[in-house]
C-alpha cells in the first residue's frame, strides 16, 4: 500500500522528517508533487485515502498547485495532471472537495467573474469529471452525452441559478476536444513497454 511506501521513504531519508505533523504532511506533499516517476495512480490513492494524515497531505498538496485566473475546467485539468483519479466514488469526492476549496481560494471574488460558491464549484467540477468520462470512455461509444443533455443536467442545481449556457457549451467543447489526461510517470511508461 502507498502508506507503507511513504513510511519507508521517510524512515530512509528520501522524504525529510518534519518536527510536526503539519510539516511532515507538507514534506510528503512536496515530495509527491516534485518527484518524477512516481505512480500517478498511487499518488491519487494515497492522497484520497480517508485518514487524517492523508487528508492533511492532500490539503498541502493542493495548496502547492496554482489555479489563479484559470477557467474551472482548465484548473481541474491542471489539478488532475499530478495524480490519477481513483475508481472509488468517495475518494473522487475527497479530491474534488479539496479542488473546490483550492479553486475558491485562488480565485477570490475580485478574480472570479462567475462568482460561484464553493458548493457550486464542487458540483460543476464533479459534473465535468463525469462528462469527461462519458465523452471519452471507450465502452460508451454509442450513447455519448450531447451538449444539450449536458446543459439540461445542470439546470436548477446551482445556488446562483442556472449558469450561462454559452459558458457551459464552452466547457463541453473543451472537454470533448481534449480528454483529461494524467501526467506521464515512469510506472505507466514501463507498463506500456511491457505490454
Amino acid at each position: 500500500p502507498p502508506e507503507r511506501g511513504i513510511q519507508y521513504l521517510i524512515q530512509n531519508g528520501f522524504i525529510e522528517k518534519g518536527n510536526s505533523i503539519e510539516t511532515q504532511a507538507l514534506n510528503v506533499a512536496r515530495f509527491l508533487l516534485s518527484r518524477k516517476g512516481i505512480s500517478k495512480q498511487m499518488i491519487g490513492e494515497y492522497v484520497a485515502t480517508n485518514h487524517s494524515f492523508n487528508a492533511l497531505v492532500l490539503k498541502y498538496f493542493s495548496k502547492e498547485i496554482d489555479l489563479v485566473a484559470l477557467s474551472i475546467d482548465s484548473a481541474l485539468r491542471k489539478f488532475q495532471t499530478f495524480f490519477r483519479f481513483p475508481g472509488e466514488a468517495q475518494k473522487i469526492e475527497r479530491l474534488v472537495d479539496c479542488f473546490a476549496n483550492r479553486y475558491i481560494e485562488c480565485n477570490s471574488s475580485e478574480n472570479n467573474s462567475l462568482m460561484l460558491s464553493r458548493d457550486s464549484v464542487f458540483i460543476l467540477s464533479f459534473a465535468i469529471i463525469m462528462l469527461n468520462t462519458d465523452l471519452h470512455n471507450q465502452t460508451n461509444q454509442k450513447s455519448r452525452m450531447t451538449s444539450q443533455q449536458w446543459i439540461q443536467n445542470l439546470r436548477g442545481v446551482f445556488s446562483e441559478g442556472n449558469l450561462n449556457e454559452q459558458f457551459l457549451l464552452d466547457i463541453y467543447q473543451r472537454i470533448k476536444s481534449q480528454e483529461f489526461k494524467t501526467g506521464a510517470d515512469h510506472v505507466t511508461q514501463v507498463q506500456k513497454v511491457q505490454s
